[in-house]
């Protein structure tokens, strides 16, 4: 599970580092961005959604005192999740769906800052990105994470994940190809409930 692990956040360091070179334009970009899009979309509604589910479980059966009367503290921290996201756009710019997804979802995203922000993206921030995910599983496999707080930040980050799919994935309405993202989502749905 560490091998597979490790070759995930390889994969991810990999696509910071190599999102700026993607030559997309036009027609292809419009089907790239709705494919990716519809990835991302079943992602969230097949995956991320249902976890947030069991996370609520966890954070309630490890919550006392106060805290305890709060209800849905998973859905919250999602909220609270995409809320920070949002803010910091403004203000700057399980393992194998996991990493599919999360892999679609930063090669677009890092693919927008590399074209809205290129020579900071390519002379630094790419490889900070590839060191940061890298760092997270040699942190998760050192120390490993108990099994609440995983389920605060997996709720956390659902947030900022589903805005990002809402904002960056999804291309204007008018730039949008529908027959790419609805097969994508169909395709990576049944992947998603199959695994």
């Amino acid at each position: 599970m560490e091998v597979l692990a490790l070759a995930a956040a390889l994969l991810l360091a990999l696509v910071h580092v190599s999102a700026a070179r993607l030559a997309l334009r036009g027609a292809a970009r419009s089907r790239f961005l709705s494919a990716a899009g519809g990835v991302s979309a079943a992602y969230v509604f097949i995956q991320l959604v249902p976890e947030i589910v069991e996370a609520q479980e966890t954070i309630d059966e490890a919550t006392t005192g106060v805290a305890a009367a709060v209800e849905r503290h998973a859905f919250v921290l999602a909220l609270a999740g995409l809320t920070l996201f949002y803010g910091l756009e403004l203000v700057g710019r399980r393992l194998v769906s996991f990493t599919l997804a999360i892999g679609l979802h930063l090669l677009v995203n890092d693919y927008s800052l590399a074209s809205h922000h290129r020579d900071a993206y390519t002379r630094g921030a790419r490889w900070l990105l590839s060191a940061a995910v890298l760092a997270g599983w040699a942190v998760g496999f050192a120390a490993g994470l108990p099994e609440p707080f995983f389920s605060v930040l997996l709720a956390f980050l659902a947030g900022g994940i589903i805005l990002n799919v809402l904002k960056e994935e999804l291309p204007a309405y008018r730039e949008g190809r529908f027959a790419a993202f609805a097969l994508a989502a169909a395709a990576a749905a049944a992947v998603f409930a199959l695994i």
